[in-house]
């Protein structure tokens, strides 16, 4: 099988030189301006006070081991519910939930997972995967619930 030739832009002749960062096999730390060592503010911070556990930011593929790390913390703790504010959240990808459903099964039936104040993305990513009612606070349905409900 002979090897497709690799896109050419219209107008651009054949023999131009791309730049390094946009040849085929470039790796992304090829690239001008980009530095995957820098230190970067973290996107997702933890928060505890007292029993509830507060994230601010967003919970993606990069910052899922943070809540992962707070879930398991408090799963292995042993007793009482397990209580998150996500008020804060701003992003909450496929990951997030994932790790929600596996720190849900590891409690025992005397324990629950409860999501406080879910921030809008949370109530909607929730609401799409039909997950909204395992994780939802009796409380905070009565704050948003809406009259004649």
């Amino acid at each position: 099988m002979e090897a497709q030739p690799s896109f050419q832009w219209p107008g651009i002749a054949a023999s131009a030189r791309q730049p390094s960062h946009l040849r085929p096999g470039s790796r992304a730390s090829d690239r001008p301006g980009n530095d995957c060592s820098a230190a970067l503010p973290p996107a997702l911070s933890v928060h505890r006070d007292g029993q509830v556990v507060r994230l601010v930011g967003e919970v993606d593929l990069a910052t899922c081991h943070t809540l992962e790390t707070a879930l398991d913390a408090l799963v292995t703790r042993g007793a009482g519910d397990v209580v998150l504010d996500f008020s804060g959240v701003t992003f909450f990808g496929a990951v997030g939930v994932d790790a929600l459903v596996r720190a849900r099964n590891e409690l025992d039936s005397s324990r629950r997972l409860v999501i406080r104040e879910p921030s809008a993305i949370v109530r909607r990513v929730l609401g799409i995967v039909h997950l909204t009612e395992l994780f939802a606070d009796a409380a905070d349905d009565a704050h948003h619930s809406t009259p004649g409900e």
